[in-house]
């Protein structure tokens, strides 16, 4: 799957609106999209690890695992953050349209105090 595709696949289904939403998501594909590569690179230098006979080479080999984990840790503590980030900003999306479509009667009757008797 190529960047755009990602891309495009996450549009869909998460559908951001407004610049704040829109640069937030475009945070969180490029975050996605690293924790794939690093992923691939781990798992590609786990391989390498395991079949190197060369004591001088497979400590290279773990030199440059510890840093790939060490950025795939931040890779995710990104993507957290904006898949965070971006819901709370729907979520207030949604919240302040589902305000406006209530009607000024109903508002008005939802702030009536209610007389128990």
């Amino acid at each position: 799957m190529t960047f755009q595709e990602l891309e495009t696949s996450f549009h869909q289904q998460m559908q951001p609106k407004g610049s704040a939403e829109v640069a937030v998501f475009r945070q969180f594909v490029n975050a996605v999209w690293n924790l794939r590569l690093l992923s691939d690179q781990e798992r590609r230098l786990n391989e390498l690890a395991a079949r190197e006979l060369i004591p001088l080479n497979l400590a290279k080999i773990q030199n440059d695992l510890t840093q790939t984990r060490r950025r795939l840790n931040l890779a995710e503590n990104a993507f957290c953050r904006c898949l965070n980030r971006l819901t709370r900003l729907r979520d207030d999306r949604l919240r302040r349209s589902a305000a406006r479509a209530i009607s000024p009667e109903s508002l008005a009757r939802l702030r009536t105090p209610i007389h128990i008797m």
